[in-house]
């Protein structure tokens, strides 16, 4: 219950620290264009421009928010493409992190859609901290089937760190990412290993079956 609660937490900071403050933005905005729409027009098209450009990323932050909360994909291109489909967003998103991907699996491979959702969630947060902390520039990610197993490698090139000895700090509101990720393993009955070799090397083995 304390993981949801900070997990509806962080969904509404995310909110009010983008589109709540876009939206501000815009009224602002438009309240100066009708001021001076009569008395200066090239400006006046200039902050209309801007509104368009507040209006896109607002739909775009709520898009990933969305995304985040059910992942629509899942119900429309299965659990392979998922994937790959979240994969190609974290390459339109990122400057800095070139991925490396293989997922050794059927097309047509039908996993259950709480799984499915649950593994997208785990790649998801493993994506954001190596983007966020890891100062690297290369992320590869393996996805392997084994005896009703899936195998996921999550690898970054970066600095690595103390996963063992990571735990969430409620005071400094730190390492609610590494909680987040070990709860949602742990409740698929699945497994972490970490290993720290010139980056960070997750290896989650999670039954799916």
């Amino acid at each position: 219950i304390d993981f949801i609660e900070l997990d509806r937490k962080r969904i509404s900071r995310d909110i009010h620290d983008s589109v709540v403050q876009n939206l501000t933005a815009l009224i602002h905005k438009q309240e100066f264009i009708s001021q001076i729409m009569n008395k200066d027009i090239t400006r006046s098209k200039l902050e209309i421009n801007n509104s368009v450009s507040l209006i896109k990323e607002s739909i775009n932050e709520l898009r990933n928010i969305i995304y985040e909360l059910r992942p629509m994909s899942v119900d429309d291109l299965g659990f392979k493409n998922a994937i790959l489909n979240m994969i190609d967003r974290f390459n339109r998103e990122s400057n800095v992190m070139t991925y490396n991907t293989s997922i050794n699996c059927d097309d047509e491979l039908v996993i259950d859609t709480t799984i499915t959702i649950s593994i997208l969630r785990i790649i998801n947060e493993l994506n954001s901290n190596a983007v966020k902390y890891s100062n690297g520039t290369e992320i590869a990610i393996n996805i392997d089937f084994k005896n009703n197993h899936v195998i996921i490698e999550f690898k970054d090139n970066g600095q690595g760190f103390d996963y063992y000895n990571t735990f969430y700090d409620r005071e400094k509101h730190s390492g609610f990412g590494m909680a987040m990720l070990k709860e949602r393993v742990s409740l698929l009955n699945g497994n972490i290993k970490y290993i720290n070799d010139g980056g960070s090397d997750f290896f989650i083995d999670i039954p799916v079956w």
